[in-house]
């Protein structure tokens, strides 16, 4: 799913949850507090989308950004 790379940065956070899924505010909450700590983590220079799908959360990114990830230090994204 790369096309949205050629997206705006920031959209609608509704279309990060599934078709046909029940859209409370409460999953819109954790999608923008979860891509802020990202984007704290990353920068905004990279571009990436989570997706809310109930009790996961998926984060859509190029590979490349991978590397960008192994370099930073994990365990202060994973305390957030």
């Amino acid at each position: 799913m790369i096309w949205f790379f050629q997206k705006p940065k920031t959209t609608c956070l509704v279309l990060r949850i599934p078709l046909k899924e029940k859209i409370t505010l409460d999953r819109l909450r954790r999608i923008e507090k979860a891509e802020s700590i990202l984007r704290d983590f990353l920068g905004d220079s990279i571009l990436f989308r989570v997706r809310d799908h109930g009790e996961l959360a998926w984060l859509d990114f190029l590979k490349r950004i991978l590397a960008v990830i192994k370099k930073k230090d994990g365990e202060k994204l994973r305390k957030n």
